[in-house]
């Protein structure tokens, strides 16, 4: 699920919901209605997933967020949707480019915690790189 390009709103109109933005490795852009569902403690006998101390727990679709028995339902939406969506997948996306770089600078002296606050070294090459970043020169 490494790097996939998403962005979501809330609908007012409609608890609980979002507008999810999302673009796809094909190039493709969705826009999908979802809804935020929570999970609730319950008795074991209802229980379709566990939280992380191991509480039995069911979905809900409709909660109030005062609830103190709810679990997973702070996570940020595009975030849990993305989850939802992927779960483990780790294979990565076919239309992003890593770039790894190193920057090194001259040492003027310890690295003391002043020193570091100072920052008295340029680093030339940083600027240069960005842009070049941004052009798409890598």
């Amino acid at each position: 699920m490494t790097y996939k390009k998403i962005f979501s709103h809330y609908l007012k109109d409609k608890p609980n919901t979002y507008l999810i933005h999302l673009w796809t490795d094909d190039g493709n852009y969705q826009k999908i209605e979802w809804k935020n569902i929570a999970y609730v403690e319950c008795e074991p006998n209802e229980a379709t997933h566990y939280g992380l101390k191991g509480e039995p727990l069911k979905k809900v679709r409709d909660w109030d967020k005062e609830n103190p028995n709810l679990h997973f339902h702070d996570m940020v939406a595009h975030q849990k949707f993305l989850i939802e969506q992927y779960g483990t997948n780790d294979e990565p996306s076919t239309n992003h480019r890593e770039v790894f770089f190193d920057i090194e600078i001259e040492m003027g002296g310890a690295l003391t915690p002043e020193y570091i606050q100072q920052a008295p070294k340029p680093v030339p090459l940083l600027p240069g790189m960005i842009n070049s970043l941004m052009n798409g020169a890598f």
